[in-house]
């Protein structure tokens, strides 16, 4: 089954009998269909109609399709909501689906900037990095976590090699990878590892 319901677009087509919207209008979508003919119907309760049928509530199918979709910053004031494909997971990888991602400060000025200091966004980037998720897949190697626990993340993947790492002062370590920071793809997305 495709997931999602809560959706808008852009018309692209109308067919010949459409006289309200002509392609182009921006409209959010009503993820409801009723059968029009019942008493609710016709007093405008269409939400209490015994054969509604909703997106993404079985037989009916949804506005996602069933893959991994992430918010891309593909530009000034522009994100796109656009597939976000992962590589097969490694032994040490652990393949998290997120239930949370707030919008940091950061987020906001790569997205008004394309920049945050002295990172400079060069390739479309997924955006996010204070998150929490479910663990769905853990790597052959991984024995601390199972699938099922919720997490919270850190968003930063230290070398733990350097002076800083060996004091545990891991945040300033000058390797830092940090979602959300160009080269690094974020975790506002329906999986990430």
């Amino acid at each position: 089954m495709v997931i999602g319901h809560e959706c808008a677009g852009i018309i692209e087509e109308v067919g010949s009998q459409m006289q309200t919207l002509v392609p182009s209008d921006c409209v959010a979508i009503e993820p409801g269909i009723s059968c029009w003919p019942c008493d609710h119907c016709k007093l405008g309760r269409y939400n209490l109609c015994p054969e509604m049928k909703f997106f993404a509530a079985p037989p009916v199918h949804g506005s996602l399709a069933n893959q991994n979709m992430a918010a891309w910053l593909v530009g000034l004031n522009t994100l796109k909501i656009q597939p976000f494909n992962l590589p097969s997971i490694g032994p040490h990888d652990v393949r998290i689906r997120m239930k949370a991602v707030g919008i940091c400060g950061s987020d906001v000025y790569y997205l008004k900037t394309m920049r945050c200091a002295d990172f400079i966004v060069k390739e479309l980037m997924v955006i996010g990095h204070e998150c929490a998720g479910i663990i769905d897949e853990v790597g052959s190697q991984v024995q601390s976590l199972v699938p099922g626990a919720r997490v919270a993340i850190e968003p930063g993947i230290s070398c733990w090699h350097c002076d800083h790492c060996k004091l545990g002062r891991y945040n300033l370590c000058p390797e830092m990878k940090f979602f959300a920071t160009p080269p690094v793809h974020g975790s506002l997305a329906n999986q990430v590892f």
